[in-house]
């Protein structure tokens, strides 16, 4: 059944007329008339009786103008709905970051409160999340030192920044200018869980840890894990061991009784905004990646990324 010869009937049975009912359907007598033929002989009843130069409905007819009614408004209610869902999905941003990105999309949601983000990859490495760009899982992805031999991302340079050692404000080594990796070698190390995952996209901070340590054939001593940024920060303040974060994620961190310390030599790291070649995007990834590029055009970048500049306790 043709739903558009419904809501021709619909018409017809309000107007009891074909010259006016086609006319207000744009089409002509000819055409009208032989789709209500068709619905009569699928349905095998009579729509319309002929009264002069008018027509009525039959009985039949009226139960058939009740139900055509109902259908065209359960289906009017549905395509509004797949409209509304495609909508929807169209205002998501389906991002994996492996840097502390928290202050950056809280700033892009005040901004477009009508657009959601949807964090991907349970655990934020660089080697997840570019498989979750390839694959689709998400279209916008934050690197650290993203590496791409095939030359299939788009990537846009963000901000700078160095691993710094955090410790405990009596630690003996707080007081030092710069540490070196020998400094650090038998340190007891507080890290975020690997499985942890939240609004932030941190990378565990044991990943840098251990990023560090294998460049020099060495395994970390991590004596304890916790779930956020805060928290851990938390259980260093308690002294039971120090961490390593790049030095920026720490700008709008409470540092009370908390020492950073410069590492030596500096292992720079440049953060990007990578997407793929030719990726269609959603809406919603769309204006994310405008708000970055003004961003980074105004020279704002690493104060939205970062929750402000360097500051002092």
């Amino acid at each position: 059944m043709e739903t558009h010869y419904l809501n021709e009937f619909v018409v017809l049975a309000g107007e009891c007329n074909y010259s006016s009912a086609a006319d207000l359907l744009y089409t002509s007598q000819s055409t009208l008339f032989k789709h209500m033929k068709s619905l009569e002989n699928e349905l095998s009843i009579t729509l319309f009786n002929k009264s002069g130069n008018r027509i009525q409905l039959s009985k039949e007819g009226e139960l058939f103008l009740n139900f055509s009614k109902r259908y065209l408004t359960m289906e009017k209610k549905l395509t509004n709905d797949i409209a509304q869902q495609k909508k929807r999905n169209d205002n998501v941003v389906y991002l994996a970051s492996e840097y502390r990105s928290i202050e950056l999309l809280l700033a892009f949601r005040m901004a477009h409160s009508d657009t959601l983000i949807h964090q991907v990859c349970d655990t934020p490495s660089a080697k997840s999340i570019t498989s979750a760009l390839r694959q689709g899982d998400c279209e916008l992805a934050v690197l650290v030192n993203p590496e791409d031999p095939a030359d299939e991302m788009v990537k846009i340079p963000l901000i700078e920044d160095v691993p710094v050692a955090v410790m405990y404000s009596v630690h003996p080594l707080a007081e030092r200018p710069f540490v070196t990796f020998d400094d650090l070698r038998n340190e007891n190390f507080v890290a975020l869980d690997f499985n942890s995952m939240n609004l932030s996209g941190v990378l565990p901070p044991g990943d840098i840890v251990r990023s560090i340590f294998r460049t020099h054939n060495a395994v970390p001593n991590i004596v304890f894990t916790a779930n956020r940024g805060t928290e851990m920060l938390d259980y260093i303040r308690q002294e039971i061991g120090i961490s390593i974060l790049y030095q920026k994620t720490l700008y709008s961190s409470n540092r009370k009784n908390i020492a950073i310390v410069p590492i030596r030599p500096a292992e720079k790291i440049q953060v990007c905004l990578c997407y793929l070649k030719n990726r269609k995007f959603s809406a919603g990834a769309q204006t994310f990646l405008s708000f970055v590029e003004n961003a980074v055009a105004k020279g704002t970048i690493e104060e939205l990324l970062c929750g402000g500049v360097e500051r002092t306790e």
